[in-house]
C-alpha cells in the first residue's frame, strides 16, 4: 500500500463533501445560532460517514510490511494488547 497512490481518491473524496458543505452554508451565515450548530453536528456525521468508507476500502487492501523497526514496534504492541493478527 503506497500513501500517495491513495490519496488522490481519498482527498477527491473529502473535496466533493467539502464543496458540497461550502455550497450548503452560504444560506446559513445569517441564520440563528441553532441552524448554524445544526449543520456544523451534520457536517461532522457525513464526514465520519465518509471516513468510514475510506477506512472500509483501505481495509480490503492487502499489503505487507517489511520488517524492520517499524514493524517490530507494532508487533510488540499487538502482542501486550493481545491482537490477534
Amino acid at each position: 500500500m503506497n500513501y500517495k497512490t491513495l490519496k488522490p481518491d481519498i482527498r477527491g473524496r473529502f473535496d466533493e463533501v467539502e464543496k458540497k458543505f461550502f455550497n450548503q452554508s452560504s444560506s446559513l451565515r445569517t441564520s440563528p445560532e441553532k441552524e448554524k450548530i445544526e449543520f456544523s453536528k451534520y457536517c461532522w456525521d457525513e464526514s465520519e460517514k465518509i471516513t468510514d468508507l475510506i477506512i472500509k476500502d483501505i481495509s480490503k487492501i492487502n499489503f505487507t510490511v517489511k520488517n524492520g523497526p517499524f514493524k517490530n514496534m507494532w508487533d510488540t504492541f499487538n502482542k501486550e494488547a493481545n491482537f490477534q493478527i
